[in-house]
């Protein structure tokens, strides 16, 4: 702590913050923040108006030049997720309050276009917006007659006729492997012992 013992350097310091406070209101911007890069944006009174493109906005990533970034986001957030190892089959209110907490804190960091949201609350909307989807998914996939239900089975008939090649395959490939030893051990050297 300075001690001002004169007038003069009273003055001058008070001079000094003066000169500062200008300086600052001559780069705040319309709403009176330094920079407006550095602003926060306030969570919403009512988080049932927020949506993922209002988000997607707010960050200005909305339009189709900026879709790979977006998708970029919204990977990190499942990733982020499944490393913090999130309970998919779990509501969101049954979820553990210090793995959310890891995990905002994760993709805040991957991500840090995030961290103009105060007290992660765009981060949670996009998280608990991701458990809701991949519910959706889980239970539209079941529905042969929906969309995802459609691409699931298709999935699952690639999938059974790459298992029905693949032990062929297999077979194929470890007769070629031994082929191969026995001729490395036909050409290599005997070992000599002392």
């Amino acid at each position: 702590m300075i001690i001002l013992n004169d007038t003069a350097q009273l003055n001058h310091a008070e001079a000094g913050r003066r000169a500062a406070k200008r300086e600052l209101s001559a780069l705040a911007g319309p709403n009176g923040a330094a920079n407006p890069k550095d602003e926060t944006v306030q969570k919403p009174k009512k988080m049932s108006t927020v949506t993922v493109s209002s988000i997607h906005q707010e960050m200005d990533l909305s339009g189709k030049e900026n879709d790979n970034e977006w998708q970029t986001v919204r990977n990190c957030i499942r990733d982020c997720m499944s490393a913090g190892c999130i309970e998919w089959d779990l509501r969101w209110s049954e979820q553990s309050a210090t793995k959310l907490s890891k995990i905002f804190d994760a993709i805040e960091f991957s991500k840090p276009c995030l961290h103009q949201f105060r007290n992660h609350w765009a981060t949670e909307h996009l998280t608990k917006e991701a458990i809701h989807a991949h519910k959706s998914y889980i239970t539209c996939k079941t529905n042969v007659k929906s969309y995802c239900g459609k691409l699931h089975v298709a999935r699952k008939c690639l999938q059974e006729e790459r298992d029905e090649q693949e032990p062929y395959d297999n077979d194929q490939e470890q007769e070629h492997s031994d082929n191969d030893n026995d001729q490395e051990n036909r050409a290599s050297p005997p070992m000599m012992e002392d």
